[in-house]
C-alpha cells in the first residue's frame, strides 16, 4: 500500500508540474516568436532600417516584416513599439507568415495594441496554416490555455505536434508532457520519451529535467540512475529547478 501510495504521488506531482510548466513557458514561448532565427538575424545586422524603408513602402512585405523587427529590437533605429506593430501589421495583411504570427504576439501581451487574445489566435492561425512552426505552437498553447479560443486540448496536441515535428524545442518537450499525462493524446510513456529527448539534446532545460525523471521512474525507458542524473543535472545546470521534487 505505501508503494501504491507514492506512486499516486508522483502521478499527481506529474500533472501539476505538467500545468505549472506549460503555463509558466508560454510567457518565454511569446518573448521567443518575436525573435529572429540566427539566418535572420546575421542577415538584419548586417543591413540598416534605411535599407529596407523605401522597399517597406513601396510594400515589399519582407521587407516591411524586416523594417519592423528593426523597429521592434532596436536595431540601428531607436525603439518604437507603435511603429513596429504598424509594419508587421503592413507585412501579416499581406499574407507573411513571420509577420502574422508576431502581430498575434504583440495582440497577445498587448503591446502597442490593445491586448485581445481573439485577434491574437486570429493571427496564430492564419500563419499557423501556411505552416509556420511558431505560430503552430502558439496556438496549440491558445488552446490548451483556452485564450481567444475554447479550450480544446485535441486541437492543443494536434498543433503543437505540427511545430514540434518541424524541430521547435519547446513543441517538442510540451508535446512530451502532453503524452506523459494524456492530455489530448492518448497516455504513452514512450512517446513521452521520445519528444522529451527530441527537445532535450536540442538543450531545453524542461525537457532534460523530465526525461532524467523517466530515467529515474522507468517510465517509457529502462531505469538508468546514471542517466537520469546527467539529465536532471544538465536541466539544474541551466538554472531550471520545479516547485517540488
Amino acid at each position: 500500500m505505501k508503494k501504491i501510495f507514492f506512486i499516486i504521488l508522483a502521478i499527481i506531482g506529474l500533472c501539476l508540474t505538467a500545468l505549472f510548466i506549460l503555463g509558466y513557458f508560454e510567457s518565454k514561448a511569446i518573448e521567443a516568436n518575436l525573435n529572429k532565427n540566427k539566418e535572420e538575424e546575421e542577415y538584419l545586422l548586417s543591413l540598416q532600417a534605411s535599407d529596407y524603408y523605401e522597399k517597406a513602402e513601396q510594400g515589399d512585405a519582407r521587407a516591411q516584416h524586416n523594417l519592423a523587427n528593426c523597429y521592434y529590437f532596436g536595431h540601428s533605429i531607436e525603439k518604437n513599439y507603435e511603429q513596429a506593430a504598424y509594419w508587421y501589421r503592413k507585412a501579416a495583411e499581406q499574407g507573411l507568415a513571420s509577420a502574422q504570427n508576431a502581430l498575434g504576439s504583440l495582440y497577445r501581451i498587448g503591446q502597442s495594441v490593445d491586448k485581445n487574445d481573439e485577434r491574437a489566435v486570429y493571427w496564430y492561425r492564419k500563419s499557423a496554416e501556411q505552416g509556420f512552426a511558431r505560430a503552430q505552437h502558439n496556438l496549440g498553447l491558445s488552446y490548451f490555455n483556452g485564450r481567444g479560443v475554447n479550450r480544446n486540448f485535441e486541437q492543443a496536441a494536434y498543433w503543437i505536434h505540427k511545430s514540434a515535428e518541424q524541430g521547435i524545442a519547446i513543441s517538442q518537450s510540451t508535446l512530451g508532457t502532453y503524452y506523459l499525462n494524456g492530455l489530448g493524446v492518448a497516455q504513452n510513456d514512450s512517446q513521452a520519451v521520445y519528444w522529451f529527448r527530441k527537445a532535450a539534446e536540442q538543450g531545453n532545460a524542461q525537457a532534460q529535467y523530465n526525461l532524467g525523471l523517466c530515467y529515474r521512474d522507468g517510465k517509457g525507458v529502462r531505469k538508468n540512475r546514471i542517466r537520469a542524473t546527467n539529465w536532471i543535472y544538465r536541466a539544474k545546470r541551466q538554472g531550471f529547478e520545479l516547485i517540488y521534487e
